[in-house]
């Protein structure tokens, strides 16, 4: 893998998704283009033509899931990769943010993508809520087992490999040259301050892992830099050539910093700062940024006070390390040197973020959510022992699952509201409701507010766990589930949904050599169910085709106790014709009118409501 920070993150994360039994590829932003290959036993699928790989996210992830349910794991800034290309998949997106309010361009993919939120640190899961989220945290890990401190021995190795003069003070700076808008790592700043700090002690020396010089556009040239301020002797910087191959491991980067007196990145924002904990984890302080997730990274070390600085780009607030500060954290760093209980203290809190303990404590809650958010287990109801909440949404003072594009979900909080006076109108206050293809309790729980009580039967076994989930997160106490498939006569039916969603709303029930394969659920005649039933008032019957079926398998029910009607009218699909659902009402006994439902975006939806002809 790239030993890039999200490079190591991703190699950290993903042999462990894959022993933890989940299967897992790679869609390379970059490194591999043009052939797939493979690392660790894990797909690595090859980047595409545009900058961050965007273009090929959409077919690499189609072509992975197939016809399961899979999730999408964004672990990138979310404006590069655009929402566009994960919308229609169950994703979260692993993100971070490095600034005073999120910026623009990752406030807008989420409003867009409908992605689960995740925050690398506690400032980015701040910065969310902010922005009206609701994120996961999930910090960055680091590997303390290859970063670990040095005996003096490999210390002094590591020194002279480095051509460290004997008896120097040194500092180490890990990161990337890239950008120049200004440069977020603080190169300048970073440079300036070294300056004067060695003009006080003229044995100092800064190691630096990063490029020099980049091309045009990419980064800063570092060398006029350097020149100017007369440091040139003093400041060593990683082979360039090895950075670019990716020569250089987690060995080289632990002697490099494990050898230094102080680790100092002081950066105008990160969404966490990995090398900062890589350097404590090897038992070295740190100078960082009084800002964004570096200031809760600083277990052992020092922060730079700094000033705000609005980056009209991103439309949010960077704050860039002030070199007076930045110069005194150098002086208290040289003053503790050599300090064995602040090494002791640092790597004490690094261990905190060690791999294994992150993906134990934070991601194992995570995916037990994250697989009932995709489909691939069947919701639970919700929990208040800790676990981590699936995604919700309110409408009508209720709290609802919103899941993203890849259910149905969306219908318990945005459709056929054109419906609600007139159910409400047909239900008496206090009556009773059969509410018979009740799908995730759109109309059940509303009308519950209303109903003495509600029979809510639904056939699909995914969606009445989320129709249970619903009744249990709104406290609601009197819905009853039942979870079978009202048909005319005992038997065994197939699922089938012709859009292959969670909780799809179109879904129907088969005969097993209409659909071969599926889902086999179980089928009777509401009669068996409603036989003990003293009262319904309002039947709403909405079995995506099955009407014919599920009327006559409660003829005896109807005839009993005489309730209204309100059907769901499906021959405009061709499921039947509408004269035969207005003859087989009069056949048991009930007038029928019809009803046409405005919906948004100038469409209609036919019902028919039935009263009994006695009446």
């Amino acid at each position: 893998m790239s030993w890039t920070g999200y490079g190591v993150q991703t190699a950290l994360l993903a042999p462990r998704l894959a022993k933890a039994g989940h299967q897992v590829a790679i869609s390379c932003m970059t490194g591999i283009s043009g052939f797939p290959s493979e690392w660790e036993g894990i797909p690595l699928l090859p980047a595409g033509l545009t900058s961050y790989s965007s273009d090929i996210v959409t077919e690499h992830a189609a072509r992975f899931f197939g016809p399961d349910p899979g999730l999408l794991l964004v672990h990138y800034d979310g404006w590069a990769v655009g929402a566009e290309p994960v919308r229609q998949f169950a994703t979260a997106a692993w993100t971070p943010v490095h600034s005073v309010g999120m910026s623009a361009g990752d406030k807008l993919f989420y409003a867009l993508s409908g992605a689960v939120p995740m925050a690398f640190s506690r400032f980015g899961e701040a910065m969310m809520r902010r922005a009206g989220l609701e994120p996961l945290y999930i910090p960055h890990g680091v590997d303390t087992a290859a970063y670990r401190p040095l005996t003096e021995e490999e210390r002094s190795a590591a020194r002279h490999a480095a051509g460290v003069p004997e008896g120097a003070f040194v500092l180490a700076a890990v990161g990337a040259n890239k950008g120049t808008d200004p440069p977020r790592k603080g190169w300048g700043e970073l440079m300036w301050s070294f300056a004067q700090f060695r003009k006080r002690h003229p044995e100092a020396v800064l190691l630096v892992h990063s490029l020099i010089a980049t091309p045009e556009g990419w980064g800063l040239d570092m060398r006029p830099l350097i020149a100017d301020l007369g440091i040139g002797g003093s400041v060593i910087f990683s082979d360039d050539y090895k950075q670019v191959t990716g020569l250089f491991g987690a060995d080289y980067l632990r002697r490099l910093m494990g050898c230094a007196d102080v680790f100092v990145n002081p950066s105008w924002g990160e969404g966490f700062g990995i090398p900062a904990v890589e350097a404590q984890a090897c038992g070295t302080p740190v100078i960082v940024g009084d800002n964004s997730a570096q200031a809760e990274l600083c277990g052992a070390g020092w922060k730079v006070a700094c000033q705000p600085y609005w980056q009209p780009r991103d439309q949010a607030w960077w704050h860039a390390p002030l070199v007076k500060s930045l110069t005194a954290c150098m002086e208290k760093a040289h003053a503790a040197r050599g300090s064995a209980k602040l090494r002791e203290k640092a790597r004490n809190f690094a261990e905190g973020y060690d791999a294994d303990l992150v993906f134990t404590q934070y991601w194992k809650p995570a995916l037990e959510m994250l697989e009932q958010l995709v489909g691939a287990v069947r919701v639970r109801p919700p929990s208040r022992n800790g676990a981590v909440p699936l995604p919700t949404a309110e409408a009508d003072g209720l709290r609802w699952l919103a899941r993203g594009g890849h259910t149905d979900d969306w219908i318990s909080v945005a459709h056929e509201d054109a419906l609600s006076p007139v159910l409400f109108s047909l239900l008496p206050e206090g009556g009773v409701l059969l509410d018979a293809g009740a799908h995730v309790g759109r109309w059940a729980l509303r009308l519950a507010a209303r109903a003495s009580r509600v029979i809510a039967v639904e056939a699909n076994p995914d969606t009445a766990a989320v129709l249970r989930y619903h009744i249990a997160l709104n406290e609601i106490t009197n819905v009853d589930v039942i979870e079978v498939a009202a048909w005319d006569v005992p038997g065994r039916l197939v699922l089938s949904d012709p859009n292959r969603q969670v909780t799809g709303g179109s879904t129907r029930v088969l005969e097993p050599d209409e659909v071969p394969g599926g889902v086999a659920v179980e089928a009777l005649p509401l009669d068996a169910v409603l036989e003990d039933e003293e009262r319904i008032d309002l039947v709403k019957l909405d079995v995506e085709g099955a009407d014919l079926h599920a009327l006559w398998g409660m003829r005896q029910s109807l005839a009993r106790l005489r309730p209204v009607l309100f059907i769901e009218d499906h021959s405009i699909y061709g499921y039947y014709a509408h004269t035969e659902l207005v003859e087989l009402l009069a056949k048991l006994g009930y007038d029928a009118e019809t009803f046409t439902a405005h919906l948004p975006g100038d469409r209609t939806a036919p019902y028919v409501i039935a009263r009994p002809a006695d009446d």
